[in-house]
């Protein structure tokens, strides 16, 4: 089996944070990035004293994104925890088009990873 599509990246996104009660919609999805926004943060209240817990977001979808493209990077531009009505996180699956859009947390493929062979 092959690497995923962004649309079924997208796909897979939407679906692992429905699974623990997060309410992410896909905004965008092409070859470039993927973007997505929810209406509802899947760690509930306690994200607001505690924001860390976004970058558990960031690192998941950042290793599925690496895992199927030749690397990402997440920037979570905006966060309920940080008191946004909803979240907006991108995800760039070739190098982000400028540097306020690389400010975020980078990750690559692992060995053996399908996109890095």
């Amino acid at each position: 089996m092959g690497a995923l599509s962004h649309g079924q990246i997208a796909d897979v996104y939407v679906r692992l944070k429905a699974a623990i009660e997060g309410d992410f919609y896909i905004v965008e999805a092409n070859e470039r990035r993927i973007v997505l926004g929810n209406r509802a943060c899947p760690f509930g209240e306690v994200v607001r004293r505690a924001p860390g817990l976004c970058r558990m977001t960031s690192s998941v979808f950042g290793g599925i994104a690496a895992r199927n493209a030749s690397g990402s990077t997440v920037v979570l531009e905006e966060r309920i925890a940080l008191g946004d009505p909803e979240c907006r996180v991108v995800v760039w699956l070739t190098a982000p088009e400028s540097a306020r859009e690389s400010v975020g947390h980078a990750y690559a493929p692992r060995d053996g990873d399908l996109a890095a062979g």
